[in-house]
């Protein structure tokens, strides 16, 4: 079975990007955006008390997603990682 990686947006509960990999969602999420964000890999623990930007990496079948179908993905699909996202911009000097 062919599988995608979603990107599920915790603040807005909702799939946010998907791409044919990790990288390819960060990227999908990041030209959403309009510009390059940092992400960072955490635990689940740091994730359940982190403030700001959060998304959960899901391994799911390849499909049609929408943004309304994270608790099916949730459900559906395997948990690949937790990671806070920051703008760039925010750490310019």
């Amino acid at each position: 079975m062919t599988m995608t990686t979603a990107l599920i947006n915790a603040n807005a509960h909702a799939i946010w990007a998907a791409g044919d990999t990790l990288q390819a969602a960060q990227d999908e999420a990041d030209a959403s955006a309009g510009y390059r964000q940092e992400w960072t890999a955490i635990s689940r623990q740091a994730f359940e008390g982190c403030l700001g930007d959060r998304y959960i990496a899901i391994a799911v079948p390849a499909g049609e997603w929408m943004a309304g179908d994270a608790d099916r993905a949730l459900s559906e699909g395997k948990v690949l990682g937790y990671w806070r996202v920051e703008d760039v911009l925010d750490h310019a000097a």
